[in-house]
C-alpha cells in the first residue's frame, strides 16, 4: 500500500516525494554506470506512469530526469509508519527516492503507485537495464531473488529543500490507509457536529428564557388587576 501525507495547497508545496521500496535488489552491487542507467530508466518510468515529462522527476538534489538509490534501511524524515515497517522487514532492499515537480494531485499519485501494473513496469525498468531476462536465464549479482515492489510512499515536500518537514495525513476521502481514514472521518464528524450541538444548546436556552418571560406576564397582570380592584 502506498502511504501518503500532505500539507496545505500552498505554492511552496509544489514537490512531492515519491519513494519506491524494491525487494531483493542490492544497490551496493551496482557499478556507477549501472546505477546511473537504472536511475535514468526509473525516472523515465515514474514520469510515464504519471503522465508527466521526464524532467519533472528529480533526485533529492533536484537533478532532473534522475532518482536516488539508497539501501532499504536508509532513514528519511518524511517516512510514514507503513514505509518504516516495510523497510525493517528482513531481506535485501533498495529505496528509490525521487521528487515530482508540480505535484498538484497527490491523491491520484497514491493510487497510481498502488497499481500492480505500475509495479510490474518498475520491475521491468530495472531488469531491462541490467539485462535480466527469465526466458534466457540471464541474471545479475544485484538481484538476489524475485524483484518486487514492497512499498511506496507519496509525501508532500517543500520546494526549498525537498523535505516534508510538516507531514499531515491526506483527507480521509483520499488516503488509502484505513486507520488514517477512520480518524480523519471522525475528526470531520466531530468538527461538523460540535458547532451544531452548540447552536442547538443556545437555541434551547433562548427558547426557555422566552418561555419563562411569557409565563410570568399573565401572573403580573393578574396581581395588578387585583390591586386596582381593591
Amino acid at each position: 500500500k502506498a502511504q501518503a501525507s500532505m500539507t496545505s495547497n500552498d505554492a511552496s508545496d509544489a514537490f512531492c516525494h515519491v519513494d519506491i521500496l524494491l525487494g531483493n535488489l542490492s544497490s551496493t552491487v551496482l557499478s556507477p554506470k549501472e546505477r546511473n542507467a537504472v536511475s535514468l530508466r526509473l525516472a523515465a518510468t515514474i514520469a510515464e506512469q504519471n503522465g508527466v515529462p521526464p524532467k519533472s522527476i528529480m533526485s533529492l538534489g533536484h537533478h532532473p530526469g534522475t532518482v536516488d538509490l539508497f539501501e532499504g534501511s536508509h532513514l528519511v524524515s518524511w517516512a510514514t509508519i507503513g514505509w518504516f515497517q516495510a523497510s525493517k522487514a528482513p531481506g535485501i532492499k533498495t529505496m528509490v527516492a525521487s521528487l515530482v515537480e508540480d505535484c498538484g494531485t497527490p491523491g491520484i499519485m497514491v493510487r497510481v503507485f498502488d497499481n500492480p501494473t505500475v509495479h510490474s513496469e518498475i520491475v521491468k525498468a530495472v531488469t531491462s537495464v541490467l539485462g535480466v531476462t527469465l526466458s534466457s536465464g540471464n541474471t545479475h549479482g544485484a538481484i538476489v531473488g524475485q524483484l518486487r515492489v514492497l512499498s511506496t510512499n507519496v509525501v508532500r515536500a517543500t520546494a526549498a529543500d525537498g523535505t516534508a518537514t510538516e507531514p499531515v495525513l491526506f483527507p480521509p476521502w483520499q488516503t488509502e490507509d484505513p486507520v488514517a481514514a477512520f480518524w480523519g472521518w471522525l475528526f470531520v464528524f466531530l468538527t461538523c457536529c460540535c458547532p451544531l450541538m452548540l447552536l442547538r444548546g443556545l437555541w434551547l436556552c433562548c427558547a426557555r428564557l422566552c418561555g419563562h418571560g411569557k409565563d410570568d406576564a399573565p401572573a403580573e397582570d393578574s396581581e395588578e388587576a387585583e390591586f386596582f380592584g381593591h
